[in-house]
């Protein structure tokens, strides 16, 4: 949305600052937005309080309201997407990718109230079939066996993983990157990240986490 609006106001936005969190984003009191903002997806209060005093002298408090509502505007449509199950068009975000590319955050974390959170944990696994084994825990009625197709497969639901997306944490990714190989890692990562944020499947909803 800042993309758009910046567009058909004639304003040059710094996404690349945006997704830094540094100064210079181009926008009229930007930084003191961009840490407001900041605050507001955060649990810190005490830096929440010291954004909003920053952005409160140095605009007013009417601004800094419409700023807070700007925020819980964009939390409840963030809810009823998540309790309808609704995703973005592909020609949306096809149309998008240059702005996630450019924000980096087609492999950022979901923190959204309610996402499953499965684990896999590479201290657990020194090949692929003991990380066929350990995925295989979080499958009801099911099993993988280490096929790749049949894992895209599995990733677009029905086979016992949650309906509606799930965060895949992946503990100690670098451990099973060396083991695995790094080319057998990259391929596995890039086949989850193929249902997630930017991905070519990203209605499916799974975010992973490497850790």
């Amino acid at each position: 949305m800042l993309s758009w609006s910046s567009t058909e106001t004639d304003e040059r936005i710094d996404l690349t600052a945006v997704a830094d969190g540094c100064d210079g984003v181009g926008l009229e009191h930007g930084d003191a937005l961009l840490r407001f903002a900041s605050a507001c997806a955060g649990d810190d209060d005490a830096q929440l309080a010291a954004a909003r005093a920053a952005l409160v002298g140095e605009t007013d408090e009417p601004f800094m309201i419409d700023a807070a509502a700007v925020a819980a505007n964009f939390e409840m449509m963030t809810r009823l997407a998540d309790g309808t199950g609704a995703s973005m068009p592909r020609d949306r975000l096809d149309r998008s990718a240059t702005e996630i590319a450019t924000m980096r955050i087609a492999g950022v974390p979901s923190h959204r109230v309610g996402l499953p959170v499965l684990v896999i944990d590479g201290d657990r696994f020194d090949d692929l079939a003991g990380l066929a084994d350990e995925w295989s825990r979080h499958l009801d009625g099911h099993r993988w066996r280490g096929n790749l197709d049949a894992f895209n497969d599995i990733l677009r639901g029905g086979f016992g993983t949650p309906e509606g997306g799930f965060v895949l944490r992946w503990l100690s990714a670098d451990r099973s990157r060396r083991l695995l190989g790094a080319t057998l890692f990259d391929t596995i990562v890039e086949i989850i990240r193929t249902h997630g944020p930017g991905g070519d499947e990203a209605e499916d909803g799974v975010v992973l986490d490497l850790r």
